[in-house]
């Protein structure tokens, strides 16, 4: 179904729901009627709306021909605001086109469609707020028709009609309308009445007063019936707590201006996620006079499941009136949508910071965490601020489901000495859709990095050894000098002495008898030679010691 198609049809069910009155429900400031069927099993709960003047001031009454500005405050018990924006990336409080909104044939008239301001986030139920500009009242009634259509979501676009309390509705005028229709009616048609007068038939003249038994009819009609409809109800806020108790305050109203209702019963019954806590179901009200307002307080208890739902409450309404002497029953029923969320309970140990922080170095800082609710929590982020740097500033740690358990590391790099302030913060959503942000603070003193050069520093003592080691060598030195220069002085001193006892030797007597001596020899010669064997031997005796 396109566009056009859809606003064919809801212009049609807008035309057709004109048709009827609505002239008791009028003065409702908070009344909502549902005249398209969606695809989503709830409609839209009007929270409130209010009409402006150029000013921007809120005005109670509303006169014909006068331009206002009407702002609607809208909210799905069902649809998700993601499925309606689909890719786009709307913050609440901007205005989106994914939701599209423009007055039908009603008692008002608009130049421009209405803006559409986004109050939810992705996750959450859609809320948004409709913004009609120079509306102008025609004076015909107080209905106020809309079409509302999804371009991105896939299902179909609803009308739906709201009372416009302020406006002035001429009701004195209104009465005297009708009376002269029928009463010009039969004015021409009395003369042919009247031929048949001359006549001796007395019947025939009684049967023109039909005219006028027809013309009395209106005067009897029926007053419109009353209706029971929920004005407001309210909760302690935007949405309850999983395992709470709260009040549920239901303010009902009867929208006729002249009748009342009387012996009303009205019944309560829940959803699965509520229950009534210590009281019944059921309530009695003895009379509710026209336009007026009666409340009931219920205490209810939103009990515990594993995620996020909205259950409603069907309230149902049994009540009687008089009207022209006659006593008729009549029923009623609607249905308010609560939203319940799970509490988290992300458990963190504080993380102890070391006692010793040089500047330069890195530093591990860990927190530990348990997940103890029943919800998922999503986009865990942690990042450092403050005067101290980090390897990653920021860490995305995905989401926590039910029962994770583990640790968030940090690694803290300071760059310089002295005292550094800074806070490590923790952020998360709940199930709700709302940012919860933990802080950690910290004051680091964080001290220079030790230099092995420094004079002033000790040495350690692996330096120390070599040098005493470095002093014995010395002696040993020395005494090794000593035992080489007495073995050669010894040495020495042996080999003169040798030589010296050679020379003074008498050659010439040691080889006395020269049968001895060989042939052809030269005594020196033989000199020389004992001397060079005396020599030998006795540096063969010296390598062998």
């Amino acid at each position: 179904m396109n566009r056009k198609t859809k606003r064919a049809c809801a212009l049609l069910s807008a035309a057709l729901t004109l048709s009827l009155p609505l002239s008791s429900v009028s003065p409702l400031q908070q009344t909502w009627i549902l005249h398209a069927e969606t695809q989503e099993s709830g409609a839209l709960s009007l929270l409130n709306y209010s009409v402006l003047n150029a000013k921007g001031e809120e005005v109670k009454k509303w006169h014909p021909g006068e331009t206002r500005e009407v702002r609607v405050l809208l909210k799905h018990p069902r649809l998700k605001t993601s499925a309606v924006l689909g890719s786009s990336s709307v913050q609440p409080g901007d205005i989106t086109d994914a939701i599209q909104a423009e007055l039908t044939h009603c008692g008002f008239t608009a130049a421009h469609e209405a803006e559409v301001i986004l109050k939810s986030r992705p996750n959450q139920l859609l809320k948004f707020e409709l913004v009609f500009k120079d509306v102008k009242w025609q004076g015909q009634n107080d209905r106020f028709s809309f079409f509302i259509e999804y371009p991105h979501a896939d299902t179909q676009g609803e009308t739906e009609t709201i009372g416009i309390s302020q406006v002035v509705l001429p009701e004195e005028k209104k009465e005297p309308e009708p009376q002269p229709d029928p009463v010009v009616t039969p004015e021409p048609e009395q003369p042919p009445v009247e031929e048949p007068a001359d006549e001796p038939d007395p019947y025939q003249y009684n049967d023109s007063e039909d005219p006028g038994d027809v013309n009395e009819e209106p005067a009897v009609i029926s007053a419109a019936a009353p209706n029971i409809i929920i004005q407001k109800y309210t909760y302690g806020g935007d949405s309850v707590e999983a395992g709470s108790t709260f009040d549920l305050n239901i303010q009902f109203y009867n929208t006729s201006k002249e009748l009342s209702v009387e012996n009303i019963v009205m019944s309560v019954e829940t959803e699965e996620g509520l229950s009534i806590a210590n009281s019944s179901n059921t309530y009695y009200f003895e009379t509710l006079p026209p336009r007026n307002a009666l409340s009931q307080k219920i205490a209810v208890k939103a009990l515990g499941s594993d995620q996020s739902t909205s259950p409603t409450i069907t309230v149902n309404f049994r009540y009687e009136y008089v009207d022209n002497n006659s006593r008729i029953e009549r029923t009623s029923s609607e249905r308010i949508a609560i939203p319940v969320y799970q509490p988290d309970r992300l458990e963190i140990t504080e993380a102890a910071l070391s006692p010793e922080i040089y500047a330069g170095q890195e530093t591990p800082l860990s927190f530990q965490y348990v997940n103890k609710g029943k919800g998922t929590l999503y986009n865990v982020a942690l990042q450092v601020e403050g005067d101290m740097k980090t390897l990653l500033p920021v860490q995305n740690l995905g989401n926590f489901e039910p029962g994770k358990s583990g640790t968030m590391d940090l690694i803290l790099t300071p760059e310089t000495a002295g005292e550094h302030e800074f806070k490590v913060l923790i952020t998360y959503e709940n199930a709700n859709g709302e940012e919860i942000k933990r802080e950690f603070p910290y004051n680091a003193n964080v001290m220079e990095a030790p230099v092995w050069e420094d004079p002033g520093m000790p040495v350690p003592s692996e330096v120390e050894e070599p040098q005493n080691q470095g002093s014995v060598w010395p002696w040993i030195v020395v005494i090794l000098l000593v035992i080489a220069g007495g073995l050669g002085f010894w040495f020495w001193k042996k080999k003169n002495n040798n030589i010296q006892k050679m020379q003074t030797t008498d050659w010439e007597d040691y080889f006395s008898d020269e049968e001895d001596l060989p042939e052809e020899t030269d005594p020196e010669e033989m000199k020389e030679k004992a001397i060079d064997e005396a020599l030998g031997g006795e540096a063969e005796q010296h390598e062998t010691r």
